[in-house]
């Protein structure tokens, strides 16, 4: 699953990745239990944040754990903000609200593990994202027909 979206945390941030969910597995068993699947799962991300700042461009690579109850959204990641010269690792928490299974909007705070914020990007984090599913073993006719 493709992950794309858009931060603000004064200043403006794309956010590229790939989260794997147990979603993408064992998706066409009729146990019954699809919707527990559906709505109450894990996932991993990997990833990375680029920051548009006032002067230049900074990539900043994230790895991070998160978890789908209902439309509820929470997830822990650790990014490495840097400036191609300095890293700053920091943790960020976020929780938010989730929609239709691939919207999400989410408030994170930002815990720099060196106690100050060598970028300017503030504390406070909100984040609009947007999944969509990537068949791994590519495109099929037949697979959009049964939709």
């Amino acid at each position: 699953m493709w992950n794309v979206g858009y931060s603000y945390q004064n200043v403006n941030t794309l956010d590229v990745g790939l989260r794997r969910t147990s979603n993408e597995s064992d998706s066409n068993i009729g146990d019954g239990q699809w919707m527990m699947r559906y709505f109450l799962y894990p996932y991993s991300i990997l990833g990375i944040e680029i920051n548009f700042q006032s002067d230049k461009i900074s990539l900043s690579p994230k790895i991070g754990f998160g978890y789908h109850l209902l439309s509820v959204n929470a997830n822990l990641n650790f990014v490495g903000y840097n400036d191609g010269i300095h890293i700053n690792p920091t943790f960020v928490p976020e929780i938010g609200s989730l929609f239709f299974g691939v919207y999400q909007i989410n408030y994170g705070y930002n815990l720099f593990m060196n106690n100050n914020d060598l970028f300017g990007l503030g504390r406070n984090k909100i984040s609009f994202r947007f999944s969509f599913f990537i068949n791994s073993k590519g495109w099929k006719l037949k697979d959009l027909k049964s939709i």
